[in-house]
């Protein structure tokens, strides 16, 4: 099966803790499963870490909203948002099977 790709470069210098961390938040991306939430497919630790992710065909949403702003209906904002929201919630009960640790959702 053939899946599009991005490659996201992470330029500059970057401390081994600020590494560490990236890789945790990144580990803990990839474990997330949601419709509504690109996925982190792989990462390479090379001299640039490198994070693969599935395409965004429009590109990232914020442009794509700033861009097309006058052609989006408030009902459709109103639907993205209720998709982000999800998203998120997922996200928290993802990290709070994972540390222990519970927030109100």
């Amino acid at each position: 099966m053939k899946i599009p790709v991005a490659i996201k470069v992470l330029h500059g210098d970057i401390l081994p803790a600020q590494n560490n961390e990236l890789l945790e938040e990144a580990r803990v991306m990839a474990s997330v499963k949601h419709k509504n939430c690109i996925r982190i497919l792989a990462i390479c630790m090379t001299e640039r870490m490198m994070i693969i992710t599935q395409l965004m065909p429009f590109g990232c949403l914020r442009d794509y909203i700033r861009k097309e702003r006058v052609n989006i209906g408030s009902q459709v904002l109103l639907n993205w948002c209720m998709q982000i929201a999800r998203v998120c919630r997922s996200l928290l009960l993802s990290l709070a099977l994972e540390t222990g640790k519970y927030f109100d959702c």
